[in-house]
C-alpha cells in the first residue's frame, strides 16, 4: 500500500515547480481533493486560485493583503489557467472536468495536471508530477478509501 500524507503533497508540488509553466494567472482546483493540492500550489506560485465551479462563473478567491498578488495576464484578457487535482487514475474525472470547460468557452489556455499517477503520462492531463502505483491511500481521504469497509 502506497501512503501520501498532506506534507508529501505539499513536497511533491514544491520539489515539481520547475515543471509548472511560469505563465499561469490562476490555479484552479478540482473538487474535492484537488482543492488541497492547488491551494498549496496557488500559494507556492503566487497566483489566486479557484475552484471549478467558481472559475466556470468567471470568478476566483479573494486574497489577503500580505503580498500582492503576481499577475501575469495576457494583453488580450486570455488566462493562463493550470487546472489541478490530487491524482488521476483512469481519468473520468479529469475527462469530465475537460468537457466542462470545453463546453463553458472559457477565455483561457488551460494546462491540465495532477500531483499524482500511475505513469508519468496520462492523455487526460498534460502534467503528472510523481508516480504513485496502486494500491494506494491519501491522508485528506482515507476516511473515505474502500480499504476501511
Amino acid at each position: 500500500m502506497q501512503y501520501r500524507s498532506v506534507s508529501d503533497l505539499n513536497e511533491a508540488i514544491v520539489s515539481n515547480l520547475g515543471r509548472i509553466p511560469r505563465d499561469i494567472d490562476l490555479v484552479v482546483g478540482v473538487p474535492r481533493s484537488g482543492l488541497l493540492a492547488a491551494n498549496l500550489l496557488s500559494l507556492a506560485i503566487n497566483v489566486p486560485l479557484s475552484d471549478l465551479d467558481s472559475f466556470l462563473d468567471g470568478r476566483e478567491f479573494t486574497a489577503g493583503s500580505t503580498k500582492p498578488i503576481r499577475r501575469s495576464r495576457d494583453p488580450s484578457g486570455r488566462r493562463r489557467v493550470l487546472v489541478l487535482d490530487d491524482s488521476i487514475n483512469n481519468g473520468n474525472a479529469m475527462r469530465e472536468v475537460r468537457a466542462r470547460i470545453a463546453e463553458a468557452n472559457v477565455n483561457a489556455d488551460v494546462t491540465y495536471a495532477a500531483v499524482y499517477g500511475l505513469r508519468n503520462r496520462h492523455p487526460e492531463v498534460d502534467i503528472v508530477l510523481e508516480i504513485v502505483p496502486q494500491p494506494r491511500i491519501f491522508q485528506w481521504n482515507f476516511m473515505h478509501h474502500l480499504v476501511l469497509e
